[in-house]
């Protein structure tokens, strides 16, 4: 979709309602991988991962158009933090497409945090690269703040997106698309 290369698993059952997961700021759909297990067996789960989009616009643009390539006309949508941005979005979008919403720990737009999230942009954009990946991979390590017996797992996990799948310009679009749902998005 316009240019982007989307990846998505899809997976459970086929014959049953679909879910569309949303994850957050990980941004990557195997981010869900807890919860996974506890719902394929009754439900078809679409869980896309975002390319690099600058828009709430394009987002959701393009995971309609994974939808209508897996032949999805209806979804509940499941989504958290990030992905509940897009989630709030996609459904005034996209009303029709949208069987259900479930969101958790996510926000409405704000523009009081406008100024908050441009700064954090312009210092992610400014800063060396390895040094981005490296504070993003430790606030995120703190944001999940693992119980002991998992803090390798998380470690590991962390380092890998953050190293290897994901680039600064990943951070980037991810403020920009926020600062865009902040400016230009009011829900009532």
């Amino acid at each position: 979709y316009k240019q982007h290369v989307w990846s998505y698993y899809d997976i459970g059952n086929d014959d049953a309602h679909t879910i569309l997961w949303l994850v957050g700021g990980l941004k990557m759909g195997d981010a869900a991988f807890r919860s996974i297990s506890t719902l394929q067996s009754s439900f078809r789960i679409i869980l896309p991962s975002y390319p690099s989009l600058s828009t709430m616009a394009d987002l959701t643009d393009g995971l309609i158009a994974i939808l209508d390539a897996g032949g999805v006309e209806k979804v509940s949508v499941l989504a958290g933090s990030y992905g509940g941005m897009i989630a709030q979005v996609l459904v005034r979008r996209y009303r029709d497409r949208v069987h259900k919403l479930i969101l958790s720990t996510t926000s409405a737009p704000d523009t009081q945090k406008i100024e908050v999230y441009q700064q954090q942009r312009d210092m992610v954009a400014q800063s060396p690269d390895e040094l981005v990946m490296q504070v993003a991979c430790e606030r995120m390590y703190g944001m999940i703040n693992p119980m002991q017996n998992e803090e390798n797992f998380w470690r590991a996990y962390l380092d890998e997106l953050y190293m290897q799948r994901l680039t600064k310009n990943d951070l980037i679009s991810t403020y920009d698309s926020i600062l865009d749902y902040m400016t230009n998005y009011q829900f009532h």
